[in-house]
């Protein structure tokens, strides 16, 4: 609690790194809730976007599940449903735009990658 006292004393702002669209919030949320009426806080998502056809067979399954057949409609809406929950607790996000795993293909690295 020492930290949370500093952090709220000082007014430090906080960064939570997401690796995923609600990655931060369905682990975090109850901290980041709390912090953010006390401190400036952000959430940086990492991986918000897909890549255009041929996905790999795990990525065709899930759209299919997640019933979506353009990958773009589906990252828009989760990146619109995202956007809307982090400003109802009054929160800043960051969306980097990497592609995600299940999107990326073989001949295209992801910019991490050297």
């Amino acid at each position: 609690m020492e930290l949370l006292t500093k952090i709220i004393n000082e007014k430090i702002p906080c960064f939570f790194i997401s690796p995923h669209l609600d990655d931060a919030i369905l682990s975090a949320g109850g901290m980041i809730s709390y912090l953010a009426n006390k401190t400036k806080v952000t959430v940086i998502t990492i991986f918000t976007t897909g890549n255009s056809p041929p996905h790999t067979r795990f990525a065709k399954k899930y759209m299919k599940t997640c019933n979506y057949k353009d990958v773009n409609a589906y990252f828009g809406d989760r990146k619109e449903e995202d956007i809307q929950v982090l400003k109802s607790i009054q929160v800043n996000f960051q969306h980097l735009d990497f592609i995600d795993a299940a999107y990326r293909k073989k001949g295209h690295l992801n910019k991490l990658h050297a």
